[in-house]
């Protein structure tokens, strides 16, 4: 693959990511009276897993875009274009650590409703 055709790859990525993150996020933290409704907390918790599963398969696609660029790197003897590689790499390298931040809150937040879960299912009935 020539490297424009790459570097057009990774815009459109990129805008698809953009759009992804711009049109959703993690669903509005509900008051816990709100999350002891088993529907209630089914639906949100599905929602943030959704939104975790999406991220994590960008991630992977970042990765995957990364090894190519590594292994033209490792394959082109060019200095000009190696320091291209070298900057896309970077670019690649920081989308990743942006995406493990987004991910991280998207799991922080997912344990906490699996926490919730666990308590109010070790509720006892009655008065509390």
């Amino acid at each position: 693959m020539e490297f424009e055709k790459a570097e057009l790859v990774i815009k459109n990525f990129e805008t698809e990511v953009t759009a992804f993150l711009k049109e959703n996020t993690l669903s509005e933290l509900k008051t816990f009276n709100n999350l002891k409704d088993k529907e209630n907390i089914g639906e949100v918790y599905r929602h943030d897993q959704w939104y975790f599963e999406n991220i994590s398969s960008f991630k992977t696609k970042y990765f995957s875009l990364k090894a190519y660029f590594i292994k033209e790197q490792v394959n082109n003897s060019e200095r000009t274009l190696s320091r291209r590689i070298d900057s896309m790499l970077s670019y690649l390298e920081e989308q990743i650590k942006m995406l493990d931040l987004i991910l991280n809150t998207a799991k922080q937040r997912i344990k906490f409703y699996e926490n919730v879960i666990y308590l109010v299912s070790n509720f006892n009935y009655g008065n509390y």
